[in-house]
Formats: C-alpha cells, structure tokens, sequence
C-alpha cells in the first residue's frame, strides 16, 4: 500500500473516533438534568437582589419601572443599565451539579471569604447561593445553596458581573441635559460669574462671550458623570459646605439644578447637586478647570 492511501486510511480513523466521541459525549451530557436558578416568566416579576460578603451587605430593590440601592438607611438611584443587564442574566441561567459531595469546597472557590448571593421573586421566593470560582467557561461559576453539601454549576451567568462594590450599582450621571432642553445656565467662579441664557435658537450671555466660548461651557457643563462616591468623606474635605463655586441650570419646563463645586482630591473633585441630596460624587479633577476655561472664568480656581 502507497503511503499516500496510508495517511487517507489514517485521516478517516481519525475522523471516525472523533465522530464516535462527539456523539458519545452528546449522549453524556444530555443526561444531566439542568435547573432554572429562578422560575418566573421575564424579568419584570424580579423583586429584589441582594449581595452580601461579611458584614456588607448590599440590597437594590424595585422602585417603580426602575431599581433602587438601598445602603445605610439611604434609597440611592440605582444604575438601571447595570441592573437589568444582571436581573436578566439571572433569569436565564441554569444550574447543574458538579459534585454530588465535595469534600474539599475550596477546591471550587468557596470558602469563608465566598459572598452570598440572593434572587427574591415578587411572590416572595428567595434563591441564595454561595459563590465561588469561574467554571470551565466564561460566564459560568460554581456554587453552593448554603448549609448543602453538593457543588453546583451555573451557566449563564459571568462571576465578575455580580461585583461585592456597591458603587457598580449606583447611578453615576450626577446631571445629563440635552442641548435643547437648557434655558439658562450661570456658572459661578467666586465673585466671578456668565450667564447664559437662550434666545430663540441660539444662546447669549452676560458678560458678553463669543459663539464658540458659550458653545463650548454648555457642552462641557452639560453632562457629568462620576467614577465614584465619597458620602463617607468630611465637610472638610469635600468643601461642600460652603462653597462659592457652582453652577445653576434652568430648563425650559422651568426645573432649576444646582451643581455645587468642592475641593479637589488627590485624584477626584467633589461635586454635589441639588436634584440628589445627600450624594457626593467624585468626578474627574480637572472637569470645573474646563468649564471655567470655556467660560473664561479660570482666575482663582486653585489646585
């Protein structure tokens, strides 16, 4: 026999083994039984979520079309994006068993440092389970139902996309207008101040600023958006107390928001805003730098 015919004949063994295991292991699989993680019909009858890892625990909960963190006796404004994106992971995920009595749970990444994750369902249902390390693919991880002895699997489900950090849940948009929707903007630099204010379809201002500058202080007052929080920081800290750096939006329904401008950090300026009482927000450092610079304002703004 040639040796081309000997590599075809071992091309085709190879190909049929293959062909043999595939469908082998097709049987195998479809054997194992696979459970809903919750049994409802769409995401809409999800009530609340819970993470909790030692003595932290973090609760977000339905408030009305949207979702609601619920932290130190605060209702905070929920990132609704984030959340919907990991309700509805949830309801779509599956779990299987991995091992029926795992003597070694550390082996899957669960032990005493695992949290708890927990689904109530608007019939009052609640799922907990015990995290633990990624399994064998992208988005699944293995798990325990706490105080059982079997390790499960579940699919569906990314284990970073469940984060211990509250702040991944909160909305970070500390205000958003469109363009249109201003009808008056007056920023504040101490004694300094511009307002601008609309004139049919375009806007003017006080002192009198170029197209381009007044253009240029909306779009970058416009919309801020945080990377973090700092409730916990002192008023000497944030300089939110008594602050003579602000901004004041009114819109044409006639809805006034007060930005207020503190202290620079190492990394972050503090900024709060009358629409969200209570929250203080850290935003990128040099952001009040820019708005004063469009606005030629920058004159005692220190670092």
């Amino acid at each position: 026999m040639s040796r081309k015919w000997q590599i075809r004949i071992a091309v085709l063994i190879v190909l049929f083994a293959f062909g043999v295991y595939l469908r082998l292991h097709r049987r195998a699989t479809s054997y194992i039984k696979r459970y809903n993680l919750v049994e409802v019909e769409d995401s809409t009858h999800i009530a609340e979520l819970n993470i909790i890892k030692g003595n932290d625990t973090i609760s977000i909960k339905k408030a009305g079309t949207g979702w609601a963190v619920f932290m130190k006796g605060k209702n905070l404004p929920a990132n609704n994006a984030r959340v919907w994106e990991l309700v509805n992971k949830v309801i779509n995920a599956r779990y299987q068993i991995a091992s029926e009595n795992a003597s070694q749970p550390d082996v899957y990444g669960i032990d005493s440092t695992s949290f708890l994750f927990s689904v109530k369902t608007d019939n009052g249902k609640v799922v907990t389970l015990k995290a633990g390390k990624r399994g064998p693919t992208y988005s699944s991880f293995y798990f325990v139902f706490p105080g059982k002895k079997k390790i499960y699997l579940l699919m569906g489900i990314p284990r970073y996309t469940i984060s211990t950090d509250v702040s991944a849940y909160r909305d970070k948009s500390v205000v958003d207008f469109k363009r249109e929707d201003i009808k008056s903007l007056v920023v504040y630099n101490g004694k300094d101040s511009l307002l601008i204010k609309r004139k049919k379809d375009t806007f003017i201002s006080i002192p009198e600023r170029d197209s381009t500058s007044i253009m240029a202080t909306i779009n970058r007052a416009r919309v801020i958006t945080a990377f973090g929080f700092a409730e916990d920081e002192p008023d000497s800290v944030t300089g939110l107390m008594n602050t003579n750096k602000k901004m004041i939006f009114v819109t044409q329904s006639d809805d006034t928001v007060v930005v207020y401008i503190g202290n620079k950090g190492k990394y972050a300026l503090y900024v709060a805003t009358s629409k969200r009482p209570g929250e203080v927000f850290k935003v990128y450092k040099n952001w009040f730098d820019d708005v004063l610079k469009k606005a030629k304002l920058l004159t005692d703004f220190k670092k």
